[in-house]
């Protein structure tokens, strides 16, 4: 199932679907929102929920295009989890397929970066005001201003 997905994914990019004059201004976006299951524990009767399912999607498209999905091992965190799927992405796509992965504030992690962009990939996280340590240290480590009014936007390279 994955390879077909990945084989029509890039069916869909040769032939120009993908491209697109939003946000992204023509790049190819992938994002990895995580699914949250329901997790009951045995002396409790409230329900947590817990992510357990990692996906990376085309969101630079009218529609977003599924490209993986990864369920998460025991033990295994959702960033961990999200680097193995891209890692099978561009595995099987190739490095040039995604120009940009986009994520919110979890994926803004020095290791989860740095193998990212090891990747070839260029990156965009949302940081939002309710996060003032992370914000700190994020402007410590992209040594450069945010973008954005009401929420930072922190990049690589490509500006989106």
């Amino acid at each position: 199932m994955f390879a077909l997905g990945c084989e029509i994914a890039g069916r869909l990019k040769r032939n120009g679907v993908l491209r697109s004059d939003n946000w992204s201004r023509g790049l190819v976006s992938g994002g990895s929102p995580a699914a949250a299951m329901p997790v009951r524990g045995d002396m409790r009767t409230d329900i947590q929920y817990y992510h357990k399912i990692v996906a990376v999607a085309v969101v630079s498209t009218p529609f977003p295009i599924p490209l993986g999905i990864r369920f998460q091992k025991d033990g295994e965190g959702e960033v961990s989890c999200a680097l193995a799927l891209l890692k099978d992405l561009v595995g099987q796509l190739g490095r040039r397929f995604l120009e940009v992965l986009v994520g919110d504030a979890l994926y803004l992690q020095s290791p989860f970066v740095q193998e990212v962009e090891g990747l070839g990939l260029d990156w965009a996280f949302t940081l939002k005001e309710n996060q003032p340590e992370l914000l700190r240290e994020a402007e410590r480590f992209t040594q450069g201003p945010p973008a954005g009014v009401s929420r930072w936007i922190f990049s690589s390279t490509k500006s989106i």
